[in-house]
């Protein structure tokens, strides 16, 4: 009976097209199926460790700051006898320095004007005398520099190349001097009578002149005012303009440079000091600047110079020092 049941039901499964196991007949006992190896294993695999979570601590570098940089040098220079001298720098006047000599010379042209004033003598007599003055400069070496008195506008005073020939006219004295001109910019310590036309003109017009005209303007300007110390000074306002200070600062007095921090030109340069030769006499300087135009195309024709009729030439130069 079981058997013939089995095989109807097998009969019936192939006329329908598809297998059928047929179910365990009342009271039978149902064995487990056969299960694979992969099977087998995968269910006897022990269960994963737990991973460590805790992260490896990174280890901690040091940190080792720099070692503090001085904010002084020491420069040096040769002076005009031979010695060697020394100046004490703060790096923080000299960057200030450094932006102002690079905008003078990045300059093709340079036309200003201003007014110098001097006080000499004894401390509570002091005497005043102001003059007007001109400052134009076309590269690489024209240049003219003119003072004139400040009432009655007569020149007094006229220094500059014509590219050519270096001159300076003495108009109180009727004297002028001349050398050859440099094919580019001046070393004042290289000739004794291009020094004493490079110092008319540089009193004349002050520092501008160092900066356009001489060949190393930074150590010219320490050489000439003998400093032993240049540091910042404090910020002076000049006109509506608020002005860092660079201060020079020699054995007989300081000289202060008041520099646009906008334009990075000068606007006041002033000294005060004794005489070196007349410790008793008070010198106080002061040059204010107007700026009149920059890299203008000056052109060589406004700097042709020619010996007044009446002017002799000097036996010696006149080597003031501003």
């Amino acid at each position: 009976m079981r058997r013939s049941y089995r095989l109807a039901l097998a009969i019936l499964a192939f006329g329908l097209g598809f297998s059928l196991v047929a179910p365990p007949m009342p009271g039978a006992t149902t064995k487990p199926a056969k299960q694979g190896k992969k099977q087998q294993q995968k269910q006897q695999a022990p269960a994963p460790t737990p991973t460590d979570t805790t992260a490896t601590p990174t280890p901690v570098i040091p940190i080792i700051p720099p070692a503090p940089v001085d904010p002084v040098v020491t420069l040096s220079y040769d002076n005009a006898d031979g010695t060697k001298s020394s100046v004490k720098a703060n790096r923080d006047a000299l960057a200030v320095l450094a932006s102002t000599l690079n905008t003078y010379s990045d300059l093709k042209g340079l036309e200003l004007s201003g007014t110098e004033s001097t006080e000499t003598g004894s401390t509570g007599k002091l005497i005043k005398i102001t003059h007007k003055f001109t400052f134009t400069w076309f590269g690489p070496n024209f240049f003219k520099a003119e003072q004139h008195e400040d009432d009655s506008g007569k020149l007094v005073l006229q220094a500059g190349s014509t590219g050519k020939d270096l001159y300076s006219y003495d108009k109180l004295h009727e004297t002028y001097s001349t050398a050859p001109a440099p094919e580019d910019r001046m070393d004042p310590a290289a000739d004794r009578v291009a020094a004493g036309i490079f110092n008319d003109a540089t009193t004349i017009a002050g520092l501008p002149m160092v900066f356009m005209v001489a060949k190393d303007p930074k150590m010219t300007a320490i050489r000439m005012f003998q400093a032993t110390k240049v540091e910042l000074g404090t910020d002076t306002p000049v006109g509506d303009t608020t002005c860092k200070a660079i201060k020079f600062t020699q054995a007989t007095g300081t000289t202060t440079l008041l520099v646009d921090p906008k334009t990075h030109l000068l606007r006041r340069v002033e000294s005060s000091g004794t005489d070196p030769a007349k410790p008793d006499t008070q010198i106080n300087r002061a040059y204010d600047y107007a700026l009149s135009a920059i890299n203008g195309d000056l052109g060589a024709p406004n700097f042709a110079w020619t010996p007044p009729a009446t002017a002799k030439v000097a036996s010696t130069p006149v080597a003031a020092t501003p």
